[in-house]
């Protein structure tokens, strides 16, 4: 698992590990800014909820029915589009791999 920091510009928001078999949140470390989380993210407390977080996160991969994904995936050796987005992170400005 890798750690990574969701940032809106220079503002940490919250730090998770990443499994690197699945691309998937497995687990929330810390939350810097709890207001700043993804909407739908939290529950009515307003934390964190590692299910939903994790269902936003894999909603922002590119879903398996896009024309050319499977062999994209096949190219790329990786057994789901959910890790492209690790693999992509350096391009978001929106995350840090710490």
């Amino acid at each position: 698992m890798k750690k990574y920091t969701l940032m809106i510009q220079d503002i940490p928001i919250a730090e998770f590990l990443l499994s690197e078999e699945s691309g998937e949140i497995e687990k929330v470390l810390t939350v810097f800014d709890s207001k700043r989380l993804p909407l739908g993210t939290t529950n009515v407390q307003g934390i964190a909820v590692r299910g939903l977080l994790n269902k936003w996160w894999v909603g922002r991969s590119i879903p398996m029915s896009r024309h050319g994904i499977s062999s994209l995936l096949s190219h790329l050796e990786l057994p789901a589009s959910t890790l492209i987005l690790s693999k992509c992170v350096d391009l978001s400005q929106g995350f840090q791999l710490v």
